[in-house]
């Protein structure tokens, strides 16, 4: 048990013994150990070692000043451990608080779903993600794409679903229609399959090509009777219902955090909220969600916006989710990550390291060109492989 583990857990002996004793009976989790190379193993102590500074500190103002429960990836209300009743009843278990008279039924978690969801970090991911998946008898749920804001990996998911303003859809083939929460104005393609609340007949896609676009194109599955879908009608996705009690890695949010261009949300409070509905949509009762957060781009000023609401965002996870928050930005800008890749950093590299930001040498290059958004492949795969370690570590596989 890493001293994290045992810190967490001795906070939630202290605080809320019942609530943990039906988080393991409901939740089955079983502490796993995971393996690789000496390098990663290093990094991964080096991570949880920043982390647990932080989030022993901070676990408990953070619950005080939201009225949650302290505790690793737990946003519930705090229990009375004398009024809580364990019931199994034909097959199905459930827990009553006897002083709210709330039960709550549990969900146990299908192992053979792994949605990953995030924009192009995640996405260049995805490859590392599918292998994992495979060597554990899961199907890949992939949200992931490139140049995504939150609103378009959310209404993926199903946790924050597209809304669209009133549209006639024709009894076959293509039109248009706009939407007041999910904008078209992205420079990447996005598709999302599904049907409008209510309406299930009229199935379909609603997508737009490369490139900035003022409205999307809804495309029918199969021709049908004509309708009118009214305005405030929610778009119910195929992707994110299909693997909603599965396992989950949420990176959301990055290109609303350091976008200066104004398309999408970047108000830190609604994106973390956003964050804590997304983890909350997913209705594993044991919450096998692993939340993601972000590291900063190469050469970002110290006194860039940007910065400032990547590094609340990042310390807002952190304080919420415990060890089921990853900390990106504490793993590009620690010394282990060159044992891990085995690239020799340069000078330039330990200064953008100082400075919190990616260095050049875990960069992707564009036609010998460094890129300051994105990972190097070989170095994301290496991360790819940290984070799931974490989940194997968290005991989900």
């Amino acid at each position: 048990m890493s001293e994290l583990d045992r810190l967490l857990l001795l906070r939630r002996r202290r605080r809320w013994p019942l609530v943990v004793a039906v988080s393991l009976l409901c939740a089955g989790i079983i502490v796993g150990t995971g393996a690789g190379l000496i390098a990663v193993q290093q990094l991964q102590e080096q991570v949880a070692g920043l982390e647990a500074e932080l989030a022993t500190s901070r676990l408990q103002d953070a619950a005080a000043e939201s009225g949650e429960t302290a505790g690793p990836g737990t946003l519930a209300p705090a229990l009375d451990p004398e009024q809580v009743v364990v019931e199994e009843t034909d097959g199905v278990t459930s827990f009553t608080d006897l002083s709210t008279g709330l039960r709550t039924v549990v969900q146990p978690v299908d192992r053979s779903k792994l949605t990953i969801v995030g924009s192009s970090t995640m996405r260049e991911m995805a490859g590392d993600f599918g292998e994992f998946a495979d060597r554990h008898d899961a199907a890949l749920i992939d949200a992931t794409g490139g140049g995504l804001l939150a609103e378009h990996m959310l209404a993926e998911l199903g946790s924050r679903r597209l809304v669209t303003d009133a549209v006639d859809i024709p009894a076959s083939g293509q039109t248009t229609l706009t939407s007041p929460n999910v904008p078209a104005g992205i420079q990447g393609a996005f598709r999302l399959s599904g049907h409008f609340e209510g309406y299930g007949s009229a199935a379909g896609t609603i997508s737009k090509t490369e490139g900035p676009a003022t409205v999307w194109t809804f495309e029918r599955d199969e021709d049908g009777l004509a309708v009118r879908i009214p305005a405030g009608t929610e778009f119910v996705p195929d992707l994110g219902t299909q693997g909603r009690d599965g396992i989950a890695v949420l990176n959301i949010g990055k290109n609303n955090l350091a976008a200066s261009d104004g398309v999408g949300a970047s108000d830190v409070d609604e994106l973390v909220s956003w964050t804590e509905d997304a983890y909350r949509y997913l209705s594993a009762t044991g919450k096998y969600v692993l939340v993601v957060g972000h590291f900063q781009n190469s050469a970002t000023a110290a006194d860039s916006p940007a910065r400032a609401r990547i590094q609340q965002y990042n310390d807002a996870l952190r304080d919420r989710f415990g060890p089921r928050f990853f900390d990106l930005e504490a793993v590009v800008t620690s010394d282990d990550i060159w044992k891990a890749t085995g690239i020799a950093p340069t000078a330039a590299d330990l200064a953008e390291q100082r400075a919190g930001n990616k260095p050049d040498g875990l960069s992707r290059r564009v036609d010998g060109a460094v890129d300051p958004y994105h990972l190097d492949p070989a170095v994301a795969s290496t991360i790819a492989g940290l984070m799931q370690s974490r989940m194997i570590d968290l005991g989900w596989y």
